[in-house]
């Protein structure tokens, strides 16, 4: 049997989604599973075991030719899609984005069977005849529940996993050196920053729940360098706070994406928002502690027994919104700052067992 994933963008779907692949080759013999993917998320699927062949294809380049209203170069774009899936035959596509351009990518490849979630009512309904309903909230269990179409009926017992080559481990290793921390040395990992305003929570607050932390257990800052005002705001927060503070570092904007995994594997534990390395986190193994304002973790949360949410009690939580309609301007959402500081040190220091 041979099967086409298409899950073009967003990392942390990405990641989710090579559960999907688990669920494949655990249940079907001498399955090939290809994967249509988008750079920067196509990084984490190099030399996955459970994949066969990353077709790439960047959905960047067209997403703004049809933002900016240049639609012969998006066409030129879609062919080039094309092109690459020109030729490829398969029993099942699988759609695990249900977007509009999804669906109209899945009628590249020759296949007798076009299956997919039912997630975003964007269109995709024009192109994927078999749309695959799911009894649960969680998006994970919606992504496996596609392949009881080709009755595989106990997926959802699959988790997402990486596979970390050996030069980005040997990076990450050599980074965190170069940073005082050397092989077994225990550490933190924090994220500060999400792509949605609305999952943000304030410098001020990291600052306080992290200057109660041990002196000597260090802290590494990981992200973009477009995080580094919020990170250096954040530590000289815990220097001016922390009766003595744990050594402070940035790897923002250091490490690439397969490097960032590894760093977050080494971690003793995981701290942050609802964002891409929280799911590259859960799925290298590591604990996670993550904080939940606009979206939900009953849907979007990795599933692993060591993985924790705390979740605002705010009444307006769960929106789904990428801009806040309460506050209606640059403050921090109300539903992230109702968690508090002293609630999420108690969880830290729980976790951490110190």
């Amino acid at each position: 049997m041979r099967i086409l994933i298409i899950r073009l963008s967003s990392i942390g779907d990405v990641v989710e989604a090579t559960a999907v692949a688990a669920a494949l080759k655990r249940s079907v013999p001498g399955v090939r599973v290809d994967w249509l993917v988008s750079p920067p998320a196509a990084e984490l699927l190099t030399d996955h075991p459970d994949i066969d062949e990353v077709l790439l294809w960047d959905r960047r380049p067209f997403d703004d030719a049809v933002r900016r209203g240049h639609f012969l170069r998006a066409l030129r774009l879609l062919l080039e899609a094309r092109t690459l899936l020109s030729g490829r035959f398969y029993d099942a596509v699988l759609d695990i984005q249900d977007l509009f351009l999804t669906g109209l990518l899945s009628r590249f490849a020759e296949t007798e069977r076009r299956i997919g979630i039912v997630d975003r009512h964007e269109g995709s309904w024009l192109f994927i005849p078999e749309r695959i309903p799911s009894s649960s909230t969680q998006k994970l269990h919606h992504y496996l529940d596609v392949l009881t179409a080709i009755d595989i009926e106990d997926a959802r017992r699959a988790r997402p996993r990486l596979h970390l080559p050996a030069s980005p481990r040997e990076m990450a290793r050599s980074l965190l050196k170069s940073r005082g921390i050397l092989p077994g040395c225990p550490y933190l990992a924090v994220s500060v920053q999400s792509s949605w305003t609305t999952k943000e929570w304030p410098a001020a607050y990291f600052g306080e729940a992290l200057s109660a932390l041990p002196a000597a257990l260090p802290i590494v800052f990981i992200g973009s360098l477009q995080d580094e005002v919020k990170i250096s705001s954040i530590c000289e927060h815990i220097r001016k706070e922390a009766v003595s503070p744990p050594p402070l570092t940035s790897l923002a904007g250091c490490t690439t994406l397969l490097e960032l995994a590894a760093v977050l594997q080494s971690a003793v534990l995981y701290f942050g928002p609802d964002t891409g390395p929280l799911h590259i986190a859960s799925a290298v193994g590591t604990p996670t502690l993550s904080l939940w304002g606009a979206t939900r973790p009953d849907v979007h949360a990795p599933l692993g027994a060591r993985d924790h949410a705390l979740v605002s009690p705010h009444s307006c939580k769960g929106c789904g919104k990428t801009r806040c309609r309460v506050c209606q301007s640059t403050n921090p959402p109300p539903c992230m700052t109702a968690i508090t500081p002293d609630t999420v040190k108690k969880t830290l220091m729980d976790l951490l067992s110190v």
